[in-house]
């Protein structure tokens, strides 16, 4: 083997491989975070490599560093699927101070996994589970996030039993955009609801149909029908 391969092969070892595994692990956090976002779920569990430069000899700092790193990475991750690229641009500095460097307040645990030391470098991966409702939460609240919030007629037909209505109530209130909720009438077997929120009420359909996996899900079935200003989502207890 002449000297000129084998000094292609250690470039192709020492950074492009390094370099594609990278991309894929950041690929592969971007599409869990979609799909947790697009099912509701208010945790996201995600896999990272963060690197911290060894001080002085000091491991346990580089450790600490490394842990920092990865809430970090993991937390813009999840940012910019979150907020749109012209908002992220707009607001990078508020979104820097108020949740890039807050990273650690959105992680809900977090599991380092076996570490190695490569010349100066601590590689560390760690498994992190994201709170995505507490992230939201805090885009809203610092105004990163901003939605329109209207007012929703939910009508609950057919009920048999109060525990099935509380179900309902509990799905609801896991949207970060629902305001307020309140019944505006009940007779045996019939429940109306006002919701004050951002979702429409396609979504709030979309956010009923996914709960349904639950175990615990009653079952019912859940549509649109006319009514109101943007109509009535009507759920039919079977």
């Amino acid at each position: 083997m002449n000297n000129r391969f084998l000094t292609f092969l250690i470039f192709i070892l020492l950074f492009i491989f390094p370099v594609t595994a990278k991309a894929q692990e950041e690929e592969l956090m971007k599409a869990k975070v979609s799909e947790a976002l697009s099912k509701g779920e208010p945790l996201v569990t995600l896999s990272v490599t963060a690197l911290a430069t060894i001080d002085e000899d000091n491991v346990p700092q580089a450790r600490s560093d490394a842990l920092q790193a990865a809430f970090h990475d993991i937390v813009i991750k999840a940012t910019e699927q979150v907020v749109p690229a012209d908002r992220l641009q707009e607001l990078s500095e508020v979104i820097e101070n108020k949740i890039y460097k807050r990273s650690k307040n959105f992680i809900h645990h977090f599991k380092p996994l076996k570490s190695k030391i490569i010349e100066t470098q601590y590689h560390l991966p760690v498994e992190v589970t994201l709170s995505l409702k507490e992230l939201k939460r805090a885009l809203i609240e610092n105004k990163i996030l901003s939605f329109d919030v209207s007012t929703k007629i939910i009508h609950l037909v057919n009920v048999k039993r109060f525990q099935e209505a509380e179900w309902i109530r509990e799905v609801l209130e896991k949207d970060e955009r629902l305001k307020r909720l309140v019944e505006t009438y009940q007779k045996k077997g019939v429940l109306h609801l006002k919701i004050e929120t951002s979702s429409s009420l396609e979504e709030v359909m979309a956010q009923l149909t996914r709960a349904k996996s639950d175990p615990a899900a009653p079952d019912f079935k859940v549509n649109i029908t006319a009514g109101g200003l943007s109509g009535i989502l009507e759920i039919i207890f079977l």
